[in-house]
């Protein structure tokens, strides 16, 4: 009877450890989900990110553009200006 008791117990023993390495795995298997869900999560704004730099880029193109066509036509209208200042001064030479 008493080997019969400690075979039994040895038997609870082990189960009881297969329980303890089964909620062990759990855990772990847990811990990798919610691993999983940030780096999906990650990666989404990240994608999200990188979608910004790129209108902020186009945006960035077009506004020098802009800038570039503003400043040209200062420089032709400064020169128009300058023409007009020139011949009241040339006229009154004459």
């Amino acid at each position: 009877m008493a080997k019969q008791v400690a075979k039994q117990a040895e038997v609870l023993r082990q189960t009881g450890e297969g329980l303890q390495l089964t909620t062990d795995q759990a855990r772990r298997l847990e811990e990798m989900a919610a691993l999983e869900k940030s780096s999906r999560e990650q990666s989404e704004k990240v994608n999200l990110l990188e979608a910004r730099v790129e209108t902020l880029e186009q945006d960035n193109s077009a506004l020098k553009e802009k800038a570039s066509k503003l400043q040209e036509k200062v420089r032709t209208t400064a020169k128009e200006k300058k023409g007009i200042l020139f011949l009241p001064w040339c006229l009154s030479f004459k």
